[in-house]
């Protein structure tokens, strides 16, 4: 046997190397693969791929596939949901609140004002002479009528005013961190405005009206009770305007 080197002798591997191959190298993570020497093996849920039968790797991509479509069905039920709870929220006729809607907000902002002590008013108004556009021009002309009201109160109303139909033609407009004095000023302001628009019926420009009552949160008061003094008001208001 022929010495080549001292501490080496052909033809015999050295400590640690296998013979007639190169040492493998260890396993690496590469990108959601396993690279193991040269060869590259896919991870399905921590399970190499190679130690899956095909049966098994089809069951467990048809499982994937599905929890995928069951996602994307949840992500638009949800967004289902939001759609129907703003369309429950909202008037069926005009760009406001409902009573519904409305009430709650109420209630709420009632318990907000109770526990921190800010200022809330409420304003409550009533659209004169809807029977008789009715009775004169149809439903659709009142309807109308109502619509333009509806659009001047939410153009009219600060961004945290919250404007709502309580009914018929009723509505009410929710005024936090605004004491009495502001709510008179911005109930005549839009009272102003809305007999400015008017609104045009069959080729005719008629004049809008409204009557209003005005009250700000007492203590100790309820939500029940602060809209119930709103609409005493508005109702003694609008009986002396035609009295007068």
């Amino acid at each position: 046997m022929k010495v080549e080197s001292p501490g080496r002798v052909e033809g015999v591997p050295r400590q640690g190397q296998e013979q007639g191959s190169e040492k493998r190298q260890p396993a690496k993570e590469d990108g959601g693969h396993v690279r193991e020497g040269f060869r590259d093996e896919v991870v399905l849920h921590g399970v190499p791929q190679s130690e899956l039968t095909p049966k098994a790797q089809e069951a467990l991509t048809a499982l994937m596939g599905e929890n995928q479509r069951l996602r994307r069905e949840l992500e638009s039920a949800r967004r289902r949901v939001a759609e129907l709870e703003e369309l429950a929220d909202h008037d069926s006729l005009t760009p406001v609140y409902n009573r519904r809607a409305l009430l709650r907000e109420l209630s709420r902002l009632v318990a907000h004002s109770s526990r921190y002590g800010t200022p809330l008013s409420i304003i409550y108004l009533d659209l004169d002479g809807l029977k008789e556009i009715n009775d004169a021009y149809g439903h659709k002309a009142g309807d109308l009528a109502l619509m333009t009201v509806a659009e001047a109160l939410n153009a009219g109303t600060r961004a945290s005013d919250i404007v709502g139909r309580l009914g018929g033609d009723e509505f009410g407009i929710l005024l936090p961190h605004a004491d009495e004095a502001i709510a008179r000023e911005t109930a005549a302001r839009l009272a102003a405005q809305i007999a400015h628009t008017g609104v045009e019926i069959e080729g005719r420009r008629l004049g809008l009206s409204i009557s209003y009552g005005v009250h700000s949160l007492r203590e100790g008061e309820s939500a029940e009770d602060l809209l119930s003094a709103a609409d005493m008001r508005m109702y003694r208001n609008k009986e002396q305007r035609l009295s007068g």
